[in-house]
């Protein structure tokens, strides 16, 4: 993979990149994170530079967390089950009940 092999040892946590000729993409709505609905495709004519100055600024980044009203506990996990059309989709049926042993549906 074209990717790990050139951009995997050049990214670290909490660093900034000047990036160029990256593509602009729409996002697949599956994968959609908080309001971002374009993604960026790397490719070989992608340029990565680290920008060298120290000083941290935030990042312009807004996260939307559900809050979970109600916790279970997970009784049985089935095995996973693949389809067979272009995209591969898998999927795994669990049970989950509260604390009453209650089914959470």
């Amino acid at each position: 993979m074209y990717w790990k092999q050139q951009y995997q040892p050049c990214f670290y946590p909490n660093r900034k990149y000047y990036i160029s000729n990256a593509r602009l993409i729409r996002t697949n709505p599956r994968f959609i994170v908080g309001s971002y609905e374009r993604t960026w495709s790397l490719t070989k004519q992608t340029l990565v530079e680290l920008d060298t100055d120290e000083a941290l600024t935030p990042l312009p980044c807004k996260f939307d967390f559900t809050p979970f009203n109600q916790m279970g506990h997970v009784v049985m996990c089935f095995p996973t089950q693949q389809n067979e059309s272009r995209t591969t989709i898998i999927k795994r049926d669990v049970i989950i009940v509260n604390e009453e042993y209650v089914l959470i549906t």
